[in-house]
């Protein structure tokens, strides 16, 4: 029962993150409506969606450096026993 109270809210976290994420484009479609805030409005969307990537990679990048460093310390702890 906790398992899928835990998927949804996960779920929900992500929904959120999505429909801020959509907001903020529609701000800065809006904002750019201004010729000189084009450039802004564009750097700005390219470093939402890269801190979007960021945040959906984040919990496999964590699970492959944790699968790193118990190798290597599996590997020192080989060693030390020879």
């Amino acid at each position: 029962m906790s398992d899928s109270k835990s998927d949804f809210n996960r779920h929900i976290r992500e929904i959120k993150w999505i429909l801020l994420g959509i907001l903020i484009c529609l701000a800065l479609i809006v904002l750019t409506r201004i010729p000189d805030l084009i450039i802004v409005g564009l750097i700005a969307v390219a470093l939402c969606m890269v801190g979007w990537l960021v945040y959906m990679a984040w919990p496999a990048f964590r699970r492959l450096v944790d699968d790193m460093m118990s190798r290597s310390r599996s590997a020192w702890d080989r060693d030390a026993d020879l």
